[in-house]
């Protein structure tokens, strides 16, 4: 409970640090996610979106709280938005070949992740993510065929 105070004193009383009020709305909604307050932060990041449709951050920030809210398809396509804008971005890669396995699209997730490897190839989430998709992908392939 003393975290939670600690946290809204922080927001409340503002910081010295925050320059402008973009920023203290951005790190506002990551802490309300990061506190699982998926749809007030989605609102405060579609809110920022507005200002700056092609912000890479932004559509991973939202898309996040999408999956969090069972929004796959807007997710994939956020996250899709984002690797897109920012190759270089780690965290962008391992979301969407997630939610992409989740959405039942294992070759799009594998390649996702392959690339993001590429990138990236000593990241331990995208390792671990081609790893189960692989896995994922052997079991179905021995999976014993039904008999006629």
């Amino acid at each position: 409970m003393k975290w939670k105070l600690i946290v809204w004193l922080f927001f409340c009383c503002g910081s010295a640090g925050w320059a402008n009020a973009e920023s203290s709305e951005l790190e506002a909604a990551v802490w309300l996610a990061t506190l699982g307050e998926y749809q007030r932060a989605l609102e405060i990041f579609e809110a920022l979106l507005q200002e700056e449709p092609d912000n890479p951050s932004l559509n991973y920030y939202a898309a996040v709280s999408h999956y969090f809210l069972d929004d796959l398809d807007e997710a994939r396509s956020l996250l899709q938005k984002a690797v897109d804008e920012e190759p270089r971005f780690p965290q962008a890669y391992y979301w969407y070949g997630r939610v992409l396995a989740e959405n039942a699209e294992q070759a799009k997730a594998a390649e996702t992740t392959a690339l993001g490897l590429k990138h990236f190839p000593k990241n331990e989430k995208l390792l671990k993510l081609a790893s189960r998709l692989q896995l994922q992908t052997d079991q179905q392939t021995e999976a014993p065929s039904d008999p006629e």
